[in-house]
């Protein structure tokens, strides 16, 4: 069962003194833990997506209506412990960072401290920690899922032609192909930082900056070459809180249907 979640539950009057504002509560309750089980199975899924970073749902506790108006309340006594229920605030994002995979693939990086690397369509330009590249046709650095090229500090994607044999990525991001006779400087991987809380989580592991991008400080941040950033969700505390998430969904609508059948009975003696 699914609660509609267009109603706001927060601007219910409380003077209106009836049954209705319990079941309307337990409503909103099985309202959050709704999107929360959405949340955490959408974390769940995720749990093998590179560099993926958890989501977190906000709630807000509100008192009632008429009390956060500063309305008069008949009766207020009762009242002055109630709940104005729950409502979603926010969905953010944990970008805590993750452990790191050893792949043994010349094109993988991680990052290791803070910053991102820039990435961009033909439309606009996105960061990621998603550092499982690898070389499409025309010998451009891209992402592996997406395809989109891997940006330079010249602004630049990053061209790895294929008459290198080898190509090493230093710690400072330094693309350097080898062939036999000797090496070339093919550029250098662009490591931005910005704002975390202004980030749009776009896709899995993309995101759009809303905020000004600057370089990341010398020391803030290394690539580590023939690893991958693994996701930062872990498979068992998700299912925990699902299975909490669940439990409180059937509670308040257990309650709905307690109330709604203490309701028909009370309107049935009344009209007896």
């Amino acid at each position: 069962m699914r609660v509609v979640r267009s109603v706001d539950f927060a601007q219910l009057s409380v003077t209106d003194d009836t049954m209705l504002y319990g079941i309307y509560l337990s409503a909103q309750g099985a309202n959050v833990q709704s999107i929360r089980n959405d949340v955490l199975a959408n974390n769940l899924a995720n749990a093998s997506t590179t560099a993926y970073k958890r989501d977190v749902p906000v709630f807000q506790a509100h008192q009632p209506f008429d009390m956060r108006k500063g309305l008069e309340i008949k009766n207020s006594a009762p009242w002055k412990e109630a709940s104005g229920g729950v409502s979603l605030e926010t969905i953010a994002t944990n970008h805590s960072t993750a452990a790191q995979e050893k792949t043994g693939r010349q094109f993988d990086v991680a990052i290791t401290g803070r910053g991102f690397m820039r990435v961009r369509d033909e439309e606009q330009e996105f960061l990621t920690r998603n550092g499982r590249l690898t070389r499409n046709r025309v010998g451009e650095l891209v992402t592996e899922d997406h395809g989109l090229p891997v940006i330079s500090t010249a602004n630049t994607p990053i061209v790895v032609p294929d008459i290198f044999s080898e190509v090493s990525i230093s710690e400072n991001g330094m693309v350097t192909g080898h062939r036999e006779g000797g090496v070339a400087f093919l550029g250098r991987i662009d490591l931005v930082d910005t704002d975390l809380q202004q980030l749009e989580k776009t896709g899995r592991n993309m995101y759009l900056p809303n905020a000004p991008v600057e370089p990341i400080a010398d020391g803030q941040a290394q690539l580590r070459q023939g690893h991958i950033e693994v996701s930062g969700v872990q498979p068992i505390y998700e299912m925990i809180q699902m299975v909490d998430a669940s439990r409180a969904f059937e509670a308040n609508i257990n309650l709905i249907r307690m109330q709604e059948e203490s309701l028909g009975r009370l309107l049935q003696s009344a009209g007896a």
